[in-house]
Parts: structure tokens; C-alpha cells; sequence
């Protein structure tokens, strides 16, 4: 909980600022599931929102991130709930009024896909690890 209020008081009071924040923890303290809320809150809150979350390899982006993202939106209300394709959420929210935008939410592997991510927009990205 202090990490999710410092990250939001960090972007409150430096606006323009992007970072970037690194939290050097210990296992098993909850960044994946901070970072995993943050990023879908800003994908629901903001249209056409870019995330993109590196984990060092594609099957640990899948074992350990995927199955924390599934828990953050078990209880998501069905008209926000994103669709799935591969390693990719597409959020769409009714409240932006407008039916083509869409915000994203992409999981890869450092090691096998980190260059594929460079020249990409991107409005938040995390690397774990």
C-alpha cells in the first residue's frame, strides 16, 4: 500500500516528470501486483494508453505476471473486462464515447522480444527484473 500511495503522489506532484521510479524489493513483495494495477487502471482511465510489461523471458511474462493480471480482473465489470489475444489486453471503456478507442496492455520476454519493443509508442513501461 505505501508503494501504491508513493507512486501516485509521485505523479501528482511531478507531473512532468515520467521517471524513471525503480523499486529495488525483495521477492514476494507485490510489484508485479502494483505494477499490474497500475497499468490496467491507466489502460481503463486513458484512451488509446500503451503498456508494456517485460518480464526476462516470454514463459515467466506467462507463469508469474500472466496469472496476477488474470487475479486483478477477476471481479472487473463485463463492459470493461479486455479482450485477450496472445500476450496482448485490449481495454475499451463506454465512458471515453468513443467506440474505436482502445487501450493496450502487452506482456514480453526480454530476452526473446526486447527489440521487437523499440520504435513502439508507449505511455507506461515496466521491466521486472
Amino acid at each position: 500500500m505505501r508503494a501504491y500511495e508513493f507512486l501516485l503522489n509521485y505523479t501528482v506532484t511531478r507531473p512532468d516528470d515520467p521517471g524513471p521510479v525503480v523499486f529495488n524489493c525483495h521477492r514476494r513483495f507485490g510489484k508485479t501486483y502494483l505494477w499490474g494495477t497500475l497499468g490496467i487502471m491507466n489502460c481503463l482511465r486513458n484512451p488509446n494508453f500503451e503498456f508494456r510489461y517485460g518480464a526476462p523471458t516470454e514463459k515467466q511474462a506467462k507463469e508469474i505476471v500472466e496469472p496476477i493480471l488474470k487475479e486483478i480482473l477477476r471481479e472487473c465489470p463485463n463492459e470493461l473486462r479486455p479482450k485477450k489475444v496472445a500476450n496482448t489486453w485490449t481495454f475499451k471503456n463506454p465512458m471515453w464515447g468513443d467506440p474505436d478507442a482502445m487501450s493496450t496492455l502487452t506482456l514480453f520476454g526480454c530476452k526473446e522480444n526486447a527489440d521487437a519493443q523499440r520504435g513502439k509508442g508507449t505511455d507506461m513501461v515496466v521491466i521486472d527484473e
